[in-house]
């Protein structure tokens, strides 16, 4: 009771406990953090072993057999990168556009696979990833896309570059064609854009590690 009427009449002591007790139960989180445990609920994609065998398969029998007998190739069937390189690639994605725009959420941005293929020579290939052996095989490119309203109200996923603010707004002009091409050129002249490419290629590489 005593210790109750000291409190009551000391408002100063009580804010002092308050925060004592606020700053020990700070420094012992960053001390002990919550364990991310199995109970964590983590959203994940699966697939059937056979749906996937199948799709492979189906790409195999038409497209890829297409391709090898018109351009006489052993084209790449599949490109891997490493978990590390990605995870860069996506946090540098959120990290400059947070830049540019913090209001832009996760939920806005997403990433456009382009289909594309290596020069044919050696000498046309990015300067900082030349292998002859890569030489009109497939690959594919990474382009960040950002969620925009357009000129209808419809949501849409539209390529842009973090690192170029005026890519930012595509899609809101009435005259949405001519603004498109805008972009395309403003992106095009841009001396950098963030993308990502250069994984490793099966075949040339051992075919050995795959699955399907």
């Amino acid at each position: 009771m005593k210790t109750q009427n000291v409190l009551t009449e000391n408002p100063l002591l009580c804010l002092a406990i308050f925060l004592a007790g606020a700053l020990a139960f700070y420094v012992i989180r960053k001390i002990f953090p919550p364990s991310s445990g199995s109970n964590d609920h983590v959203r994940f994609s699966t697939m059937s072993p056979k749906v996937i065998q199948n799709m492979v398969d189906n790409y195999r029998n038409n497209q890829l057999k297409f391709i090898n007998d018109a351009l006489g190739i052993n084209d790449a069937i599949t490109v891997s990168f490493e978990l590390k390189k990605l995870k860069n690639f996506l946090k540098s994605i959120e990290t400059e556009t947070r830049k540019v725009n913090p209001d832009i959420n996760e939920g806005q941005l997403g990433v456009r696979c382009y289909y594309a293929a290596y020069a044919a020579d050696k000498e046309n290939m990015d300067p900082e990833f030349r292998k002859e052996e890569f030489a009109r095989r497939h690959t594919i490119i990474m382009i960040p896309t950002l969620k925009i309203k357009n000129a209808q109200g419809v949501y849409l996923d539209y390529d842009f570059n973090p690192l170029d603010p005026s890519t930012y707004s595509r899609g809101r002009n009435s005259d949405n064609k001519v603004q498109m091409q805008t972009m395309m050129s403003t992106m095009s002249a841009a001396s950098d854009v963030i993308a990502f490419n250069h994984g490793s290629l099966i075949p040339p590489a051992t075919a050995e590690t795959q699955s399907y």
